[in-house]
């Protein structure tokens, strides 16, 4: 079936919005300025933030919360089946980036790209609703997208359509449109579509809205005109006590203005907050528009109100987010934020694309000159499982000689080096350290021993520098991988996980090398979200080593001397063809 086939049996079905978009919303958005890139990085990083912070406490009441910690203001350890580091979120998040990733990568066939995601990703997906779930298994068995959603009104669309209304705020009958037709994908019910749309308009209007501005009862009458053609969704209310008439999702956001003075509890009473999205929607949105001035406030009421804590406070700091930008947050969040530059790069990704026309983000003030293409950080991820043992010595020296190598080229440059094995797969021996003064590797330092956590490697050295990139933008980054074995130890990253990482920062302008002995290393590379141009294999043996850290070093080299941003994107992606290429040019020169 074609678009418009779809389209029309979608329509049929009530689940594609068919009338314009209200009035009230069209009149702001045509007269309200573009929106900073920093309000997209805030709907995104705010999200996530409401995410991580809720994780622990998803399905736990108020009060057993208030007990534990008092006010739950602060990341903490999520233990159990689905554990990890404080900063880490669930399936919200995921699908969100999903969502984003899908939208840039396949444009109009979106929702087939999500649907295909999902598909393959179904073992990693974090706490996953049963109507997802099932709609999933639906698409396994080979129904087409738009018939694999389930009738349900639980809120796993509209936690994730945040994307939507970032890309499509301009052009309101788009942003229903193409909201409406990722949510069906997972959630085939009218309430569900409804909600989707109000999440994603909500964002957008808030990205394009003066801070300290709001009129939180305009906003309101705002959202329900943007219902239009929608506004009988409907359900019976779940929570004890309710009636059993059904309640439009447009009078229960109406009745949102008059309560804005309600304590949280008196709220939650009223809304509820739990999966249902008559609940969560609402939930959501009186929490923002109660604290909206203060985003970390809205957020933590937000989860504080327990019950379904990481979706309504993902919902909730998607339009804190999209209202008072990124840099609004506490850093003390940001900072621990799982794939925060990964959020952060998709974002810039999507207002590049939909705000400035581009696919990067346009070149200004600030853009690098060529003075800075010389500064390069080289962060060299050293493999030091067990199996290194035999050839350690030969490991030391060729990486002194790499050290060596890169002290003899002019230009800045710093050194990172993080060793990798079973017992730590993050040990840093130098942090950042510039070129000249970094010290040679030694055998007390370097020790081989354990196995081999080759994705949590990675994953945790792109989340450090991401916190650097952030803080110097203008830094190039390349990151060099080599081992001697199979990925074997990792707990908290995947394969698909760290694809997703790698291609996102290679699209934002960082260069990888991957050198790998026991292995196919161009398979193994293309598995983590590289290129074969960007891998080598090694032998394992002495000079084998020693030969790879020398194509590590090759590479480097090329990668520094290469001036300005345009010629260094061109190069970044193959890398190793480069050293194959120059190795190849020498040997013909020598045979002559």
């Amino acid at each position: 079936m074609n678009q418009h086939e779809i389209d029309t049996e979608l329509t049929n079905r009530g689940l594609l919005p068919t009338g314009p978009a209200g009035t009230k919303a069209q009149q702001f958005i045509a007269a309200a300025d573009a929106p900073d890139p920093d309000r997209y990085r805030g709907a995104l990083i705010g999200s996530a933030i409401g995410d991580a912070l809720g994780r622990p406490v998803e399905s736990v009441i108020p009060a057993k919360i208030q007990a534990q910690y008092g006010e739950l203001r602060d990341f903490v350890p999520r233990r159990g089946w689905n554990g990890g580091p404080v900063g880490t979120f669930t399936d919200d998040t995921q699908l969100t980036l999903w969502t984003a990733r899908a939208l840039l990568d396949a444009g109009d066939d979106h929702p087939a790209d999500f649907g295909r995601v999902l598909t393959e990703r179904l073992d990693s997906i974090r706490g996953i609703g049963q109507a997802t779930r099932r709609s999933i298994i639906r698409l396994i068995e080979g129904k087409p997208w738009w018939r694999s959603g389930i009738p349900s009104a639980g809120n796993g669309a509209a936690m994730r359509v945040s994307p939507l209304g970032l890309a499509f705020g301009d052009d309101l009958d788009a942003l229903r449109r193409e909201t409406a037709r990722n949510a069906v994908v997972t959630h085939a019910d009218r309430l569900a579509v409804a909600s989707s749309v109000v999440q994603a308009y909500t964002v957008a209007r808030l990205a394009r809205t003066t801070t300290g501005t709001l009129n939180p009862r305009a906003l309101l009458a705002e959202i329900i005109d943007v219902l239009a053609d929608f506004d009988d969704a409907a359900a019976v209310e779940r929570r004890i006590g309710a009636g059993k008439e059904p309640v439009r999702l447009a009078d229960r956001i109406g009745e949102l203005a008059d309560m804005l003075e309600l304590s949280p509890s008196d709220a939650f009473a009223h809304t509820y907050n739990g999966g249902f999205v008559l609940e969560s929607l609402p939930a959501a949105l009186w929490s923002f528009l109660a604290n909206c001035e203060n985003p970390e406030e809205a957020i933590v009421v937000a989860v504080n109100g327990g019950y379904d804590a990481d979706t309504v406070a993902a919902m909730t700091g998607a339009m804190a987010g999209a209202y008072h930008g990124d840099s609004a947050f506490p850093s003390r969040w940001v900072d621990d934020l799982e794939a925060a530059g990964e959020i952060r790069s998709i974002a810039d990704r999507i207002h590049a694309r939909f705000v400035q026309g581009a696919d990067s983000p346009q070149a200004g003030p600030g853009s690098p000159s060529a003075a800075d293409a010389d500064r390069v950080h080289v962060t060299v991820l050293l493999d030091r499982s067990g199996s290194m043992g035999p050839i350690a010595d030969d490991t030391i020296g060729g990486f002194n000689t790499f050290l060596a190598d890169q002290r003899k080229l002019a230009g800045e440059a710093r050194i990172t080096l993080v060793q990798f094995d079973g017992r730590d797969p993050q040990e840093i021996i130098a942090d950042a350290v510039p070129v000249a003064e970094i010290t040679d590797l030694d055998p007390a330092t370097y020790q081989p021993r354990g196995n081999t956590p080759l994705l949590d490697s990675l994953g945790t050295v792109i989340e450090r520098l991401d916190r650097r990139v952030g803080a110097d933008p203008d830094e190039f980054q390349l990151v060099a991988v080599i081992t001697d074995g199979h990925e074997n130890a990792s707990h908290r990253f995947s394969r698909d996980d760290i694809a997703d990482m790698v291609k996102d920062r290679s699209d934002a302008g960082w260069a990888f090398v991957f050198l790998g002995a026991n292995i196919d290393s161009f398979t193994e590379a293309r598995s983590m979200g590289m290129h074969g141009a960007q891998a080598a294999d090694w032998d394992h043996t002495g000079a084998g080593v020693r030969d790879g850290l020398a194509m590590m070093s090759e590479s480097s080299l090329h990668y520094r001397q290469m001036k300005g941003r345009p010629a260094k994107a061109a190069l970044k992606d193959r890398l190793m063809d480069e050293v194959r290429e120059d190795r190849a040019k020498r040997r013909r020169t020598q045979g002559r």
